[in-house]
């Protein structure tokens, strides 16, 4: 069972939210989180100070901590920061890759 912290209030309860019973994970929605950091991106400070802290609620209560990464540069930061379970990337964004790829291997030199 996750609990999705994705709004600003949720910073100032992350204690009470990761003691709920039944619960694994704290998974941080990281646009909308942005947005209601008033964040100018999900690699803002403000939202990756954030991060932080429900870590640090996470590591007391035991929960594991988890999220979406666009890219792999960010999956690897929030890692770093103690993240521990992700969501990498989209189909839409392994199809497009992969569509590039073959295009510029394809390309007429």
């Amino acid at each position: 069972v996750m609990a999705q912290i994705e709004d600003a209030a949720a910073l100032d309860v992350l204690d009470a939210i990761a003691a709920v019973p039944g619960i694994d994970s704290l998974f941080v929605g990281p646009a909308d989180f942005a947005v209601a950091l008033g964040a100018a991106s999900v690699t803002d400070p403000k939202v990756l100070g954030a991060y932080d802290r429900v870590v640090a609620a996470g590591k007391r209560a035991g929960r594991n901590i988890s999220t979406f990464a666009a890219t792999n540069e960010i999956a690897k930061d929030l890692k770093n920061r103690g993240v521990s379970a992700f969501l990498v990337g989209s189909d839409l964004t392994f199809a497009l890759n992969g569509a590039r790829d073959v295009v510029t291997t394809l390309k007429p030199a």
